[in-house]
């Protein structure tokens, strides 16, 4: 484009630096980077993720928080963005990363259920349950409601990792905040009650499904 003397607009910026960051190529992404910087021109939420995705996938983890403050003190940031930012240091097991994004979130007052979502998600990485109830528990002290999927979520997380009895509770109070329209939790504790060799519980279970 630019041998053809045309000048790039901001989306084929965009799309290129998606391109390089999906490739983890670093050097290409940096130098596209300061070139747009040059030109004043904005980088959106969405390559703004991908990119600091690009930074911890390669190993670069106190460049991809400097990157992610950059963003976050600019006070543009929205609530997907965030939520993207914990689910990229979470899938790879940087909590520490991950439980300061959520914070960085609920200082500016943005969080919503999709962070409790992916937040929860990232301590189950590491299989930190106790932690990711301690979460779940909190929601409502941060005027957040637990949706269906919230509870579904946990409960199926809950009784794969072999403790129905943890994930009884919260099967109860979704079934009483009338969010339950399937059987799917149901079948997950009394698969987990049956796996291990629990059998009359995971009938009983069963009735209260029926």
């Amino acid at each position: 484009m630019k041998e053809a003397c045309l000048e790039p607009d901001p989306v084929s910026y965009r799309t290129l630096l998606y391109a390089y960051s999906v490739r983890h190529i670093v050097s290409k992404a940096e130098e596209l980077i300061s070139e747009m910087d040059e030109r004043g021109l904005e980088i959106d939420e969405f390559t703004h993720s991908a990119l600091t995705r690009m930074y911890i996938e390669a190993g670069m983890l106190e460049k991809s928080w400097v990157w992610f403050l950059r963003f976050h003190l600019s006070g543009k940031m929205g609530s997907d963005c965030y939520s993207a930012n914990i689910d990229a240091y979470g899938e790879r097991g940087h909590i520490l990363e991950a439980e300061k994004v959520f914070n960085c979130c609920r200082e500016v007052k943005k969080l919503s259920v999709l962070e409790f979502h992916v937040m929860i998600k990232s301590y189950v990485v590491d299989k930190h349950y106790s932690r990711a109830c301690q979460l779940f528990g909190s929601a409502e002290s941060h005027s957040v409601i637990p949706d269906r999927c919230s509870y579904s979520s946990l409960i199926q997380i809950l009784a794969s990792g072999d403790m129905p009895h943890t994930a009884m509770p919260y099967l109860k109070k979704m079934q009483e905040s009338g969010l339950v329209r399937d059987c799917i939790p149901y079948c997950a504790v009394i698969s987990s009650f049956a796996k291990l060799g629990q059998l009359e519980r995971a009938e009983e279970v069963y009735k209260q499904m029926v």
